[in-house]
């Protein structure tokens, strides 16, 4: 369908603004109302495909959804109105009026679980791609801090180093078996850091490079700043011999300083700013050691 023309508007003035050197990439922490709508225009086009009614399919997807974030949270109605007649109501209720924009998230996260209800199963990962991709479109509509990454809601701290380091991690780690256990540890850090714990999401960002080292040396153990060292004697950060090449090695060696230091298991003295630091880090680290490793066939 054709982009309306204050979109197309918007855009021209966004990017003739970005010409003259103007900030117009921030972002915003809070859902608008109207990203609240269409997400929920875009749940109701999801829950209503398939070969049986339209309506059945659509309120039984809406009632798993409603039933697993009842559950998750640990309450008996979404909403704070009493007047909700149905799941349908109070899931409507929630999702225009009631959510944080966090839970809004929950919301784009738990639709899987709509969806595997309202859909025949062959249709499922063609409606939740669908899905995923209209809500990414209108995160960036919004200049929302979240994005849609391998079918996960993560956060975003920067729409620079989000779209050139934290994407191409998890992308790169989604569906390679050996390196499932690293993308989790990474999926782990992005969670911590939505929920504000600086500590744990530095520890997970360590973790997460730690691990891609070990699988790729093939070792069981061992900490961050020796197996870097290893790794660049094996040639992964250019020719071993290259003076240079060392400091390069003790830089990223920092990573490991910053988890001793701030990470949970020492003193949980963080902020913010450091956590995303490290993740952003330790993304970029994952991606070259990945691909270095893969060209060397390690």
């Amino acid at each position: 369908m054709r982009e309306l023309f204050t979109k197309r508007k918007k855009a021209a003035d966004e990017a003739a603004a970005r010409a003259r050197g103007e900030n117009v990439d921030y972002l915003r922490k809070d859902a608008p109302e109207g990203f609240r709508w269409q997400l929920w225009y875009a749940l109701q086009a999801a829950f209503n495909n398939g070969s049986y009614d339209a309506r059945d399919r659509q309120r039984a997807g809406f009632g798993a959804l409603h039933a697993h974030l009842r559950e998750e949270y640990g309450v008996g109605r979404l909403s704070r109105s009493a007047a909700a007649s149905d799941w349908v109501e109070d899931l409507g209720q929630f999702v225009l009026q009631n959510a944080t924009t966090p839970q809004l998230m929950d919301v784009i996260d738990g639709a899987v679980t709509g969806v595997i209800v309202s859909q025949d199963r062959y249709l499922g990962g063609e409606v939740m791609s669908k899905f995923f991709a209209t809500m990414r479109q209108r995160m960036s509509e919004h200049k929302l801090a979240y994005d849609i990454v391998e079918g996960q809601v993560v956060e975003k701290d920067s729409e620079e180093l989000h779209r050139e380091v934290v994407v191409p991690a998890l992308t790169l780690l989604h569906g390679r078996a050996r390196f499932k256990d690293a993308e989790r540890q990474y999926c782990e850090a992005l969670d911590e850091l939505a929920k504000g714990n600086w500590a744990d999401a530095i520890t997970d960002a360590n973790a997460a490079v730690e691990v891609v080292a070990r699988t790729v040396l093939g070792h069981q153990q061992g900490q961050l700043p020796g197996m870097l060292h290893e790794l660049r004697k094996k040639g992964l950060f250019g020719d071993p011999q290259e003076g240079r090449l060392r400091k390069v090695v003790d830089g990223f060696t920092e990573l490991a300083d910053i988890r001793n230091k701030e990470g949970d298991a020492h003193g949980n003295s963080s902020d913010r700013g450091t956590a995303w630091l490290a993740v952003h880090w330790a993304g970029a680290l994952i991606v070259y050691l990945v691909e270095q490793a893969e060209e060397r066939g390690l």
